[in-house]
């Protein structure tokens, strides 16, 4: 009934008129969400998974190897041309690029938005830390407001959607930026993506992220705690270990899925030790090496005592 509720609200907001100008666009540098609590309960609805008429639209959804990330790591992979983004642009958070890496050394903001451009959220228009990242896909032909592209955290899927028909999460402000013309041609992006990359290496913070998921990743595969590593970073207590490994592979896509402890002893080969099914099977549909060797020449096969994981690791190519 609360669905069918929402449904009808959405209809009703999408046949209305568009109380904002058309050439807001091109007046204001900032655009603030409608005064709409119509809009403002239906967004609350997206946040939850429920969807409601045609936003948004799903465009793609991602297979297990694709590794596209957040938000921001699947934009910057559009903007820069990488196919899947497997490690290049490594652990980037949005507070990292907020902090460090500086949305302003790369893109300027523009009043006159045009397709490709960077569609930036923020709480209101007084908070400086961007919360969403989008890209201008279209605009509409009735309305002229732009059509975004974006990847909401964690889901697997990417989604065309208008303007404000996204999570209220992701804040109630939006500011438009545009690629500066020294990384626009292809050896300008060569050079961007290289920028980015030094920067994140250089980040402290990167560094305390990445060391925290990879001893997190080790520490599941072979059955461990990690509450007291859950506070560094968005992960969701709740979920089990297997939704907690898959968590870690898909927002951080520079995390090595062959991650090891001081012994070379890798995720896939402590799952398969501590008799982890799933955990072992998570990681190797993300490609984990099935033959590697630890210190003492161990591999995921020889440690393991179950025979379905022993299977597993058979079908996945694992050599007697």
């Amino acid at each position: 009934m609360r669905k069918s509720i929402i449904y009808i609200q959405f209809l009703i907001y999408c046949c209305l008129p568009i109380a904002l100008p058309i050439s807001l666009y091109s007046m204001q540098s900032t655009t603030e969400q409608p005064n709409d609590p119509q809009l403002t309960e239906i967004r609350k609805y997206l946040g939850a998974g429920i969807f409601t008429y045609k936003t948004p639209r799903l465009i793609y959804k991602e297979n297990f190897k694709d590794r596209l990330g957040k938000c921001l790591h699947y934009i910057l992979t559009h903007i820069l041309g990488i196919a899947h983004n497997s490690g290049s642009l490594k652990i980037i958070t949005t507070q990292d690029w907020n902090d460090n890496l500086n949305l302003q050394q790369y893109f300027e903001e523009t009043i006159h938005p045009h397709i490709d451009d960077l569609a930036v959220y923020y709480a209101d228009n007084n908070n400086p830390e961007a919360l969403h990242f989008g890209i201008i896909s279209n605009f509409d032909p009735i309305t002229h407001q732009p059509l975004i592209i974006s990847k909401w955290g964690v889901r697997p899927e990417i989604f065309e959607h208008e303007l404000f028909a996204v999570p209220l999460i992701f804040g109630n402000s939006v500011r438009f930026f545009r690629l500066k013309s020294d990384y626009k041609t292809p050896e300008g992006k060569k050079i961007m993506l290289q920028k980015i990359i030094k920067s994140i290496n250089a980040s402290e913070l990167a560094k305390k992220i990445l060391f925290v998921i990879q001893t997190m990743l080790v520490y599941l595969a072979g059955g461990k705690d990690v509450s007291s590593l859950e506070k560094y970073i968005h992960l969701n207590k709740l979920l089990s270990s297997d939704g907690k490994v898959w968590f870690l592979l898909k927002e951080y896509p520079g995390l090595d899925v062959n991650t090891h402890n001081k012994f070379n002893q890798t995720a896939l080969m402590l799952a398969a030790q501590s008799g982890n099914y799933k955990i072992a099977e998570r990681l190797l549909q993300f490609g984990a090496d099935v033959n590697k060797k630890d210190n003492n020449g161990n591999t995921a096969l020889s440690l393991t005592t179950d025979k379905n994981i022993a299977a597993l690791l058979m079908k996945y190519g694992a050599q007697e």
